[in-house]
């Protein structure tokens, strides 16, 4: 998200409407990545349940959140 709407809540909503979908479809796993220095992103995705997996993609980490 531009640094011009970080922390005014769209990155939460989204990502709140996002693991929903996830939830009500069953899928029992969302996998994403980021930059490892995007410590917005970092943070926000953790405060969703999602862990680093010690796995990387080029120059990004990747995280997982297996839903409840």
């Amino acid at each position: 998200m531009d640094k011009s709407y970080q922390n005014k809540g769209y990155g939460t909503k989204a990502l709140e409407i996002i693991v929903e979908q996830f939830r009500s479809k069953s899928i029992p796993v969302i996998t994403l990545s980021t930059k490892s220095d995007n410590d917005n992103a970092l943070r926000l995705y953790k405060k969703f349940g999602f862990t680093l997996t010690g796995e990387t993609n080029g120059d990004e980490v990747i995280l997982k959140k297996y839903m409840d």
